[in-house]
């Protein structure tokens, strides 16, 4: 994003400018933004789908993640700790 200026506004006039130059140089950042937001729908999947594609994917791998870790962890709850399941427990090994 556009770096606001460092040195102080001498007048108001001037601290308009400077905010409106500074607006200005921040939404010709975002264009790219907008124009994958622009694609008609007959182009097939765009950047976007993929995007929302990759995105769920992430998402179905972390809830897989998360099923695995409750499975261990109802396993770990349930069985009685033996002394060496303990002691490698609290030696960081």
């Amino acid at each position: 994003m556009a770096d606001m200026p460092t040195t102080p506004a001498a007048t108001p006039g001037e601290a308009i400018y400077q905010e409106a130059r500074c607006a200005r140089e921040t939404s010709q950042e975002l264009l790219p933004l907008l124009q994958l937001l622009q694609e008609s729908p007959d182009d097939g999947p765009g950047p976007l789908d993929e995007l929302k594609g990759l995105l769920t994917v992430i998402v179905q791998i972390l809830a897989h993640h998360t099923e695995v870790l409750d499975r261990l962890d109802a396993a770990l709850s349930t069985e009685p700790s033996s002394p060496k399941s303990e002691e490698m427990l609290t030696s960081g090994n």
